[in-house]
């Protein structure tokens, strides 16, 4: 059901956290108060992150996300250079690898997470 389902953009949490952060406790029955919602924003990123700038894409695989994300409503503001955020020059482009975490330190983020 529709009704059960509350989304939350990354972009709306980072502009206002407290807001977002309320109106998701709202939805969800929870009661809050003001020193929970600014110790929560506290910790949140004070930009988007935009990890897709990590590497170069071609043309046909940009086509080809828009093309699979076009189904999905919840998808449709997002674009490839969205926002106000300038186009990284390919100097600015991060050039190391990709790294992702080891399953053992998945399960000891799980366990112990960083906040």
């Amino acid at each position: 059901d529709p009704a059960h389902v509350h989304t939350i953009y990354h972009e709306d949490l980072v502009r206002a956290p407290e807001a977002t952060l309320a109106n998701l406790c709202t939805f969800l029955g929870l009661t809050h108060d003001a020193q929970y919602l600014a110790e929560c924003s506290s910790v949140v990123f004070a930009r988007p992150t935009q990890p897709r700038r990590r590497s170069e894409w071609s043309a046909a695989q940009l086509a080809d996300v828009e093309r699979r994300a076009r189904p999905f409503e919840f998808l449709v503001r997002y674009h490839f250079e969205g926002g106000n955020e300038a186009p990284r020059t390919p100097s600015e482009r991060s050039t190391a690898p990709l790294r992702f975490p080891l399953l053992s330190e998945r399960i000891a983020a799980y366990f112990n997470p960083r906040v």
